[in-house]
């Protein structure tokens, strides 16, 4: 019986499984036409479920293809080989079976011979699929975690071992298996469960960069969801390790307010270089003097304060950045209240923060290409 070990979904999986099982019942039984549906539907179900998990097709473009389609693609993408396409080509779609057209319906007579010969072309199709799978797909989400935290090198391979998960793998790895493992070990006491967490952090990163737009737009609605059910703890772990503010962009209108609230209320709290990294790409979604200044104005404050040159160079850098970001107006804004503050410091005495200032605002108002 037909496994469908490729699929990566348990449940839909198991679902399929089920209709397997359903599909040996109905040849034990002599019932040739449930026979012939189940198998030709389980085959239409396979191909499609592989093609989308790894990437071949959009899901878009999948839905509406016809098993003779299905067919064709999987040839050209070498999933299946040419003989078994040109067998499965006799193969009749399961919708001639139901269909409400007298004619279709009357046509599609169904025999012991057709219904063992669909049978076997599932065991055949299925069985090459998961061969695709095991050829292309060398890697699992699984190993990819494995890899990195046990190896600190890894990295420098990281972008070659994404390249072997197929679609529903980088899913997995992405909303499920690297949030995990990185709160398992922020949770524990042990240095040593602990020093994977910056590999971590960035193997998230560059699996993100490699995802196609619908995973990107499940991952970044994954940290919403993190807002409105987790504890602070992991809050600000999946805030610092896995957001970034650029990942608004694939989020609605409403999603992208409640994250942006939230994360301009964290700066209000001292700033740290995690923070600082996750602020990227914030400017552009900044839509109003308010926002502005509850995003500017805790990230020049901490700049004048004397912390270490490492995180003072962070927060000049992300202040620069995000400024090119801003709408015209409410970088003028911003230039006038930074020379305002600038002056104000020189009246009182403290020329080290002017300087600071005057230093910061020459680089704003340099033009950037």
């Amino acid at each position: 019986m037909a496994t469908f070990e490729f699929v990566a979904s348990d449940e839909y999986r198991a679902c399929l499984e089920r209709d397997a099982e359903e599909l040996v019942q109905c040849m034990k039984g002599g019932a040739w036409k449930s026979a012939h549906v189940m198998a030709s539907s389980l085959i239409q179900a396979a191909l499609t479920e592989y093609l989308g998990s790894a990437g071949l097709c959009s899901e878009a473009q999948l839905s509406s293809m016809p098993l003779a389609s299905l067919l064709d693609l999987c040839r050209r993408k070498q999933v299946l080989s040419s003989r078994t396409v040109e067998l499965a080509a006799f193969l009749r779609p399961f919708s001639d079976f139901l269909s409400p057209a007298a004619s279709i319906r009357m046509e599609a007579v169904a025999d012991e011979t057709g219904a063992r010969i669909a049978q076997a072309l599932l065991e055949i199709i299925v069985n090459e699929i998961a061969s695709h799978r095991r050829e292309t797909y060398q890697y699992s989400a699984d190993k990819i975690v494995a890899k990195v935290v046990s190896d600190p090198s890894v990295m420098a391979i990281a972008d070659h071992l994404l390249r072997k998960l197929s679609r529903a793998e980088l899913e997995r790895l992405l909303l499920d298996l690297l949030p995990k493992a990185y709160l398992e070990g922020a949770r524990s006491p042990d240095p040593q469960a602990q020093e994977p967490l910056p590999r971590l952090a960035s193997c998230f990163r560059l699996a993100f960069d490699a995802a196609p737009e619908e995973i990107k737009r499940q991952a970044a609605a994954r940290f919403l969801s993190v807002l409105e059910n987790e504890s602070e703890f992991v809050v600000q772990a999946y805030q610092t390790a896995f957001f970034r503010a650029s990942d608004l962009e694939y989020l609605n209108e409403e999603q992208s307010a409640a994250i942006k609230a939230h994360f301009l209320s964290c700066l209000s709290k001292p700033l740290t270089p995690a923070l600082v990294a996750a602020a990227a790409g914030m400017g552009r979604f900044l839509s109003n003097e308010n926002e502005a200044r509850a995003f500017f104005v805790p990230l020049v404050t901490q700049l004048l304060r004397p912390e270490g040159e490492a995180i003072k160079a962070a927060l000049e850098r992300r202040i620069v950045e995000e400024f090119t970001g801003l709408a015209p107006a409410l970088r003028k804004g911003l230039l006038s209240w930074i020379a305002r503050l600038g002056w104000s410091l020189e009246k009182e005495g403290a020329s080290e923060s002017a300087a600071v200032l005057r230093r910061l605002e020459r680089r704003l108002a340099t033009p950037r290409f």
